[in-house]
Formats: C-alpha cells, structure tokens, sequence
C-alpha cells in the first residue's frame, strides 16, 4: 500500500489539472462524506467487493469496475466483501471540466473498466512521476492526468450507459473510415450504412457529439490532410493537393481551407518558404 498528498503550491493550482492526492491498493473500510470531497475522484477496485451509496441507492463495486465521482456529491461507502483493494486518484483545476465535458464524463457513476491492465499502470506511472524530484515534476504530472483521464474515457464505460457514451461509441466507426478514406467520394449514406442507422440520424449524432455536420468534419480532416502535402511536397500545385485529398475543385477547396485555416493554401504555404 503506498499514498501521497502533494503539498501544493501557487505555481501548481495555476496549473489546468493538478494532483490532490493518490493511493495504490488501499484497503478501504468506511467512507462517509455528507459533503462530497473537494476534487474529482477515480477509484478503480482491484479486487474485493464494496457498496457505494449514492443519491439513495446502493451499487455494488467489484473488481474491474471503478468510479468516477464529482466534487461536493454526497457519498458513503464501505467494503463489503474484505479485503476490498483499490487504487485512486483525485485532481482538480480550472481545465478539468471543459475536458470532462469533451470526453462526455458529465456526472458521478459506476464504471466497467475494459482495459484492467492499462488504467491500473496508469496509477502507478502516476504515483511514480508525481513523487520523482524535477523542475517540471508538477507540469509533466499534470500532463500526464490529462492523458489518464482521456484513457479513463477510452476504457471504461458507465455501468448503466449513458446515451451520450453509446453515440459516441456508435460514431466511432464512421469516424475511422473518414479518416482512412477521406481522399475518395464519400456520400452519407455510405457513412450511415457504417452504423446501420439513417442519414438523418446520422447527421444529429455528429451536431450532438461533434458539434458539427459531418461534411464540415470531412473537409477539417481534408484540409488537414492538405496541409501536410503542402510542407511535405512542396513542387506540388495547389490544384493536385486538392484532389490529392479528395476535393472535386480546386476553387472549394480554396474556400474551405480559408473558412477553416482563415488564410489561403498559398498563404499558408508562404509561411513555410
């Protein structure tokens, strides 16, 4: 068992997601907190069983489930099953809920965690870095927790999906197949054939996960791609890359890269000659 409660300072809560504490395999007894904690928690249960009570419910954890609880939510829990082991984490800053929001992590809830393995060494990579000695110790753990909890979204999923989780686990495909193929035709029924819904469903699960129409998303990952040709091949003319990446003309590709970019393909070449 082994835990850390850095002590922070100004230069650290200035910082966009900070460590407040850490603990690997903890044996927990009896939690009750009427008021919450201060901080974002991720417990992840390595094995025993507990119960987490909740907005006047009681959940079962075991192993291989984790989770994710808000600041200031009223919680208790207890082992059920001893010894009831965990690891967990807790962190906070003024990044933190803007990146939640993005990875959809909008409440406290239970979690199954797919990948056992790889969120359990991300404690210990983060127990480690957090209490080496160094200058940018504090900036590098704080980096390292943005990736952990893009890994916590990737991995788990809410015991009782949410919709927002499982729209954005059905686009994920459709997102892939962009990407691989952004350079031919690509129609939306194609892309809703990928997921077996309609168009119009389609188009509503990426204004509700993307905040876009997925064309818009398809000419940002075009003209990404364009980008790269043009300081890769630098002999190569405008109206090549432009096909190169899947536009019918070189005149929208134009306009699309000056709406996305707010400079023209040849101006944004310019820069790197």
């Amino acid at each position: 068992m082994a835990h850390y409660f850095p002590t922070l300072n100004k230069d650290q809560l200035r910082l966009p997601i900070y460590l407040k504490t850490i603990g690997i395999h903890y044996e927990e007894t009896v939690v009750n907190r009427p008021q919450g904690f201060p901080a974002y928690q991720w417990i992840q249960c390595t094995s025993g069983e507990g119960i987490f009570q909740y907005e006047q419910k009681e959940y079962k954890i075991k192993s291989g489930q984790g989770l994710f609880i808000y600041p200031h939510v009223k919680h208790s829990y207890y082992a059920l099953q001893k010894p009831w082991i965990t690891h967990w984490v807790s962190f906070d800053g003024y990044g933190i809920k803007a990146l939640l929001e993005s990875l959809h992590i909008s409440r406290t809830d239970i979690y199954d965690v797919l990948n056992k393995p790889l969120l359990e060494s991300r404690f210990y990579d983060c127990f480690q870095l957090a209490t080496s000695k160094g200058i940018y110790n504090n900036i590098e753990t704080s980096a390292f927790l943005f990736q952990f909890l893009i890994d916590i979204a990737k991995h788990s999923e809410p015991l009782q999906k949410t919709s927002l989780h499982s729209q954005k686990n059905k686009l994920e495909p459709v997102l892939q197949f962009i990407d691989e193929n952004y350079f031919r035709a690509i129609t939306i029924e194609q892309l809703a054939q990928k997921v077996n819904v309609t168009p119009q469903y389609l188009c509503v699960l990426f204004q509700r996960m993307i905040k876009k129409r997925p064309f818009e998303y398809i000419n940002e990952v075009r003209v990404s791609k364009s980008k790269e040709l043009i300081l890769i091949h630098r002999t190569m003319s405008i109206t090549t890359i432009s096909k190169t990446v899947g536009f019918e003309s070189s005149s929208y590709y134009g306009a699309q890269f000056k709406k996305i970019e707010g400079m023209t393909p040849g101006k944004f070449k310019a820069l790197f000659e």
